[in-house]
């Protein structure tokens, strides 16, 4: 568990710090981002599923007629199989992209270090170092966002297509490219509903849209703590809600971060439904911890080192409930490294 308390340690350090407000991607964070990278990507037999992307590799590797909805994971393990990097490889990849869109987030907003600290204990360490498909996918997804205002709709449809083709879920955002804007708003329906088309197409008939299915709404696999789990990010997304004048007059008011919000409060409920399914929903929603607490921090610049040092206590809480309590944490104890 320590050492995971280590990794998060310079982030709680750096949250610490005034906000400002021209943010930007500075030495110390680059360096962060390689240790972050070392530490999650370079692990071996860590999380609850590396058994199951072992087999996933393994099936890969030995049946070339394999077929898979997520056509851009499986495409993955054979070039890293070709390569001789093994399932190591695959894991790396799914770290890059995952940590590139958070940092590529994080530095969008006041306080990166802030941003960091509060989504690393769940999303980084919990998420990010088991589930490596979402992982990816949340990755491209974040990548985006981070520059959603100047990019075009072609380039959100790209990247939420490539999102896709590594986690299906991610389809379950185009409502963030239907209502950011109202502009050419017939267009984007159209396109919206030929890419749902072409994924869901892609995934009919594959092993691995027939398991979602199974595993969300037919068994509904109930998944632990989902509740609390989406509650990380309905919890800010309520804040930003209800503070929403504040953050406009302060320059921080975004549409995608108001439909996020909107659409994590909404899958509070959901949970009761399908918990699995809704949990694995809201995790693309972890922007809005990323932005609302280090906009927050700078809007209240009078009360700033209470708020960072709560915002810090949050942080160290979640952290500890899941390590210390969490039914799974025996799958991420004791840590591995491949270059160890």
């Amino acid at each position: 568990m320590w050492v995971y308390f280590l990794m998060l340690a310079p982030a709680l350090v750096g949250a610490l710090a005034p906000p400002t407000a021209r943010p930007r991607l500075t030495f110390a964070l680059a360096i962060y981002f390689l240790a972050l990278l070392t530490f999650m990507g370079l692990r071996y037999e860590v999380g609850p599923d590396w058994s199951g992307y072992l087999n996933i590799f393994s099936v890969v590797k030995f049946d070339s007629t394999y077929r898979s909805g997520e056509i851009l994971f499986t495409e993955l393990n054979r070039i890293s199989d070709f390569l001789g990097f093994y399932v190591y490889g695959v894991t790396f990849v799914c770290t890059l992209l995952f940590l590139t869109g958070v940092f590529a987030f994080a530095v969008t907003t006041p306080q990166p270090w802030l941003a960091l600290a509060m989504v690393l204990p769940y999303l980084g360490f919990v998420v990010g170092m088991s589930g490596i498909r979402q992982a990816a996918a949340i990755g491209v997804c974040y990548i985006v966002l981070a520059r959603w205002e100047r990019s075009s709709l072609a380039l959100k449809l790209g990247a939420l297509a490539v999102a896709a083709g590594f986690h299906n879920s991610a389809v379950l955002l185009l409502p963030l490219i239907l209502f950011s804007n109202k502009r050419h708003l017939l267009l984007k329906i159209a396109l919206t509903v030929v890419l749902s088309l072409v994924i869901v197409h892609a995934g009919a008939d594959s092993d691995t849209a027939a398991g979602y299915n199974r595993r969300y709404f037919d068994r509904n696999v109930q998944s632990s703590g989902a509740f609390a789990h989406v509650l990380l990010s309905a919890f800010p997304g309520a804040i930003y809600l209800l503070l929403r004048n504040k953050f406009a007059q302060s320059g921080f008011e975004r549409q995608v971060v108001t439909i996020g919000a909107i659409m994590a409060i909404a899958s509070l409920p959901l949970t009761f439904v399908s918990s699995t399914g809704a949990d694995r929903f809201a995790l693309f929603f972890s922007y809005l911890q990323l932005w609302t607490f280090p906009c927050l921090v700078y809007i209240y610049q009078k009360d700033r080192q209470l708020l960072q040092a709560s915002l810090a206590v949050l942080a160290i809480a979640i952290f500890a409930i899941y390590f210390i309590f969490g039914m799974m944490v025996f799958a991420y104890v004791p840590y591995k490294n491949i270059l160890l």
